[in-house]
Parts: structure tokens; sequence; C-alpha cells
């Protein structure tokens, strides 16, 4: 009777086994998949990054660049101006 009665528990628990087995093999592929699609994402995401750190440093450049002739802009406007008051100055003299 004993004997019996393990046999019966060591059957239900390999069953049950087998079903975990069973629920485990139908998921792989979902989480395969998954998987595969979370490292496609990252990649995408870092290829991402990487461009817009590029537009960013293109950016800077670009604004430093404005910045320098603007500038010289002002380099400029101010000679102009300089003899802008020494025409006047001649002129009233």
């Amino acid at each position: 009777m004993l004997i019996s009665l393990g046999l019966i528990i060591l059957i239900g628990v390999l069953a049950k086994l087998i079903f975990d087995i069973n629920s485990i093999k139908t998921a792989m592929p979902g989480l395969i998949g998954a998987r595969d699609q979370a490292l496609r994402d990252l990649k995408l995401s870092r290829n991402e990054g990487f461009k817009l750190q590029k537009n960013l440093r293109q950016s800077k450049l670009l604004l430093q660049s404005i910045e320098d002739n603007l500038n010289k802009l002002n380099q400029g406007t101010a000679v102009v101006e300089d003899n802008m008051e020494q025409i006047e100055d001649a002129l009233d003299s």
C-alpha cells in the first residue's frame, strides 16, 4: 500500500515536470523573439545616440563659427564708426 502511494506521488511529480517542460518549450520562441527584438532596439538606440552626439558637436561648431563671425562683424562696425567720427571731425575743422 505504501509503495503504491509512493508510486502515485512519483507519477504525479513526473506529470507535473513534463507539463512544466512543455510549457517552457511553448514559451521559448516568444521569449527568444522578445530578446532578439530588445537587442535590435538597443542597437538602434545606440546608433540614434551616436547620431545625436554627432549633431550636437556639429551644432556647437556652427554656433562657435557664428559667434566668431559676429565678433568680426562687431569689430568691423567699430572700425567703420571710428572712421566716420574721424571724417566728421575732419569736415568740422
